[in-house]
This record gives structure tokens, C-alpha cells and sequence, in this order.
């Protein structure tokens, strides 16, 4: 049987799909946690391929939004972010069909349909004349593009155990951060490019930064569910059902709800500062483009010394407490080092806001960056596991559930940024997103170490009591 549901509760879908929803025994080398190391790796590089290219395109115009702007004869303050990000409007909406979807029909098909209707509209970006239509085509993107989402940590919950995924998680989420980070950097040739010259379609060669995703064979990512026809009834009403179940899980699950909290302020901060790095650069300091999109390596290295780092700290902790535990691993042992990087991170945001509002020498605005990005990496790989570790099968539902309140963070911050930066300064903006932060993320954390193992016994959707879900 799968171990990925729990019998208590009384939440009659739970319970009807657990019993439903079979391997045929343990040993069933169809159930992806028996395959071959090797091939579950090579799993983890595919699926990592698509969520490196994904979300590039959400950062590759941040360099040229003036350049656009100008080109578009854009006017409204608002909507020279929103051109970067209105494409992670659609990242809010999209999961919460899609990822639900691959827990019906399988993760591949799933991926590789929603990822053909992402090239398209990305592709059509580069032919957008008008404001509104670059608007439309970047929201349709977003929307197809977030197919990544959920599915692919729902993906390292099929293929690994808890005792190995964490480690997993770590190099898988290194991917849409990096993607994020070069996207920027790419962009910034294509924008002196296109400001020098005559066309007048600015974005039809810039905006669509992802050229494709590519295709995972099916020998290396056909992550298969168990057959999940059920007799309680249709296809449709089963359809019906899981693409309701996200909401479901924001709605009534304190533990999503947390989460998606937190991880909703962290993106925030994080295209806050996508949208506002290359600025910062130009006007304060006086720096060439090309020189100030170089600023973006800083998020990249603070999240590859997280993930580095982080990896073993965070496996080590997971082990010390389940060996304390009798053997039993619980998905509150990822908990404790959110609480450190919580309050990295916000030092790193006052490092980052006060440095540059003193316009002090230009490497210590990238010294903050670092230590906010390697700190939101940490948090936001603890949270997934987390997720993953306590909702099982319906990780990718949780993880839709949690991405919603993410994407719109990211969506919304960067619009009152400028507003902000321009009447408070760099400095107070900066020291009120990290109070806050300090308040949200040590709330969260403590909450939920005292009480995650409480409500997750009355849970339905929960995984099994411990997280060996072997």
C-alpha cells in the first residue's frame, strides 16, 4: 500500500482514494521509491531542466524595463513592474488546476502538455506592439509556465524516502532560483541591443527569454501514480475533486495556510528586489546596465552557499532529532533551521536597504543581497519539505495551495516599491519589510513546532503519522 495517507479524519475523499489508490506490494518496482538510484537521479535532472527554464522568463525584462517602458510609451508608474511581474499573476492561478491534474493523469503528461502551451505564449511575447498585449501574453505564460510548480516537488515526494529528501529538494530548488538569477543577466545584452536600435517591436526579440524547456525522455520521468479509478465515481467528478482539493487545503489546513504566508513574503521581498537591483546601480551609483545586471550574481551566490551549506546542516538536524525520537522522523525536525535563517534574513535586509540609502562603497548593497537570498533559500527549501513530508500524494495540491499566496506576493510587491523606495528611501523600506519578516517567519516557525504534530493527527490529507513513508 501506499504509506501516504493517513486514516484519521473523517473527510470522505481522503479516505476513499487512500483505500483506492494501490502498488501491488512493497516491492512493486513500478512505485518510483524502488527504482534504481541511478535513474531517480536522472529523474531529478529532468525535472530540474523544466524548472530552470520556467521561471527565466519572469526576470529576463527586469533589465529593460525603462527601455520598454520608453518604447511602449508606458506612463503609469505601476505598470512598468507590472510588465515583470504580471507573469507570476498567471504563477498564481495555474497550479491550482494544474498541479492537481498530475495526480490524476500522471506528472509527465501533464508537464510536457502544460510546458507546449508555455513556449507558445512565451513566444508570442516577442510579437506583443502594445502594452496590453505584452501584458496578456506574459500572463498566459506565467499561466502555462507554473506547470512546474508542485509538480515537481510532488515529483521528489513519488521517487524519495524522507530520509533521502532533503538532499533532493535542496539541488532541485537551486534550479528555479538559478533560472531566476540568469534571467536578468541574459536580458541585459538583449536590451542594450534593442535600445540602439530601430525596431518597433522592442520585445519581439527580448521578452521571449525561454527558448524552450526541452523534453525529458519517458524512460527518465515517467513518474506513474497508482491507477486511480475509482467506483465512488466519474472521471469528471474525480476531476472535479482534485482541482477543488488546493483551495480546500488554503482554506481549512493551518499548516498551508502558515506556510503559504511565509513563503508568499519571502517571494515579495525577493521581486521586490529583482525589480529594483539594476535602479539601484544606475541611479546611485552610476553604473553601465551591463555592469549593474552583474548585481544579480549576488542572489545566485548567496543561494548556491545555501544550498551547499544548508543541505547538511538541515539532513543533520533531521537525523540528531529523529534518532532522539526513537527513529521516527517528523516533518517539524526541517523546522529548527528556519529559525537562524529568519533572522539572516532580515539582516540582510537592512545590510542591503541602509548601505545603499548611505550609498556606501558598492559592494555592501550585494553583501545584504547575499545573505537575504541564501537565507530565503534555506527557508523556502524547509518549507517545501515540509509540505511534502506531511501532505504525501497531496504534496503537489499543497504545494499549489502554497504557491497561490507566493505568486501574488510576487506579483503585488514590486508594484508599491518604487512608491515606497521613493518617500521612505532605501534604509526605512528595507528595515519595515525585515521587521516584518522577523515577525511572520519566528511566528510561524514556533507555531508551528508546537502545534504541527496536532493538527496533522487530525488531518486528512496528511501523510503517515512519522515521515518514513517508505
Amino acid at each position: 500500500m501506499l504509506l501516504d495517507h493517513c486514516k484519521n479524519g473523517s473527510n470522505s475523499e481522503a479516505e476513499a482514494e487512500a483505500e483506492d489508490v494501490t502498488w501491488d506490494g512493497p516491492e512493486d518496482p513500478d512505485n518510483p521509491k524502488n527504482w534504481a538510484t541511478r535513474r531517480k537521479w536522472l529523474a531529478v535532472i529532468s525535472i530540474s531542466g523544466f524548472v530552470l527554464m520556467s521561471p527565466l522568463p519572469t526576470t529576463i525584462v527586469s533589465p529593460a524595463l525603462d527601455v520598454i517602458a520608453a518604447e511602449l510609451e508606458i506612463t503609469v508608474t505601476a505598470l512598468r513592474p507590472m510588465v515583470l511581474s504580471i507573469f507570476l499573476l498567471g504563477y498564481a492561478i495555474g497550479p491550482m488546476f494544474i498541479s492537481p491534474l498530475s495526480e490524476i493523469w500522471g506528472r509527465t503528461l501533464v508537464l510536457q502538455t502544460f510546458n507546449f502551451l508555455f513556449l507558445a505564449f512565451n513566444t508570442a511575447c516577442g510579437f506583443a506592439q502594445t502594452i496590453e498585449q505584452l501584458l496578456a501574453f506574459r500572463f498566459f505564460a506565467g499561466l502555462f509556465g507554473s506547470c512546474t510548480v508542485g509538480i515537481g516537488a510532488g515529483t521528489l515526494g513519488d521517487l524519495f524516502n524522507a530520509s533521502e529528501r532533503g538532499k533532493a529538494m535542496a539541488i532541485y530548488s537551486v534550479f528555479p532560483l538559478l533560472g531566476q538569477v540568469l534571467g536578468p543577466i541574459a536580458g541585459t545584452p538583449a536590451c542594450k541591443s534593442l535600445a540602439s536600435s530601430s525596431s518597433t517591436s522592442l520585445t519581439r526579440q527580448y521578452c521571449s527569454g525561454g527558448k524552450g524547456t526541452g523534453s525529458c525522455g519517458p524512460e527518465l520521468l515517467r513518474i506513474s501514480t497508482p491507477s486511480t479509478t475509482s467506483p465512488h465515481g466519474s472521471s469528471l467528478s474525480m476531476m472535479r475533486t482534485t482541482m477543488i482539493r488546493p483551495i480546500k487545503l488554503l482554506t481549512t489546513q493551518p499548516i498551508v495556510q502558515v506556510m503559504a504566508l511565509y513563503q508568499g513574503y519571502l517571494y515579495g521581498n525577493i521581486y521586490i528586489l529583482y525589480a529594483s537591483i539594476a535602479t539601484l546601480w544606475t541611479t546611485r551609483y552610476g553604473q553601465r546596465l551591463d555592469t549593474a545586471s552583474l548585481h544579480y550574481l549576488a542572489l545566485g551566490l548567496g543561494t548556491a552557499f545555501a544550498a551547499e551549506v544548508a543541505t547538511h546542516i538541515n539532513d543533520r538536524i533531521f537525523g540528531v532529532l529523529t534518532r532522539r525520537n526513537g527513529g521516527t522522523g517528523l516533518p517539524e525536525f526541517r523546522i529548527p533551521i528556519m529559525i537562524p535563517a529568519t533572522v539572516v534574513l532580515a539582516v540582510g535586509l537592512f545590510w542591503y536597504g541602509w548601505s545603499a540609502e548611505a550609498r556606501l562603497f558598492w559592494l555592501m548593497p550585494d553583501v545584504g543581497v547575499a545573505l537575504f537570498a541564501a537565507a530565503a533559500y534555506i527557508c523556502t527549501v524547509s518549507n517545501n519539505i515540509y509540505v511534502v513530508d506531511t501532505y504525501g500524494r497531496y504534496s503537489a495540491s499543497a504545494l499549489a495551495a502554497t504557491s497561490m499566496l507566493r505568486c501574488l506576493a510576487g506579483f503585488v510587491f514590486p508594484l508599491f516599491s518604487p512608491y515606497a523606495y521613493e518617500r521612505l528611501g532605501y534604509g526605512w523600506t528595507s528595515s519595515i519589510l525585515g521587521i516584518v519578516a522577523i515577525c511572520i517567519g519566528l511566528t510561524g516557525v514556533i507555531f508551528l513546532w508546537k502545534y504541527g504534530r496536532v493538527l496533522r493527527k487530525k488531518s486528512p490529507y496528511c501523510a503517515s503519522r512519522d515521515v518514513d513513508d517508505s
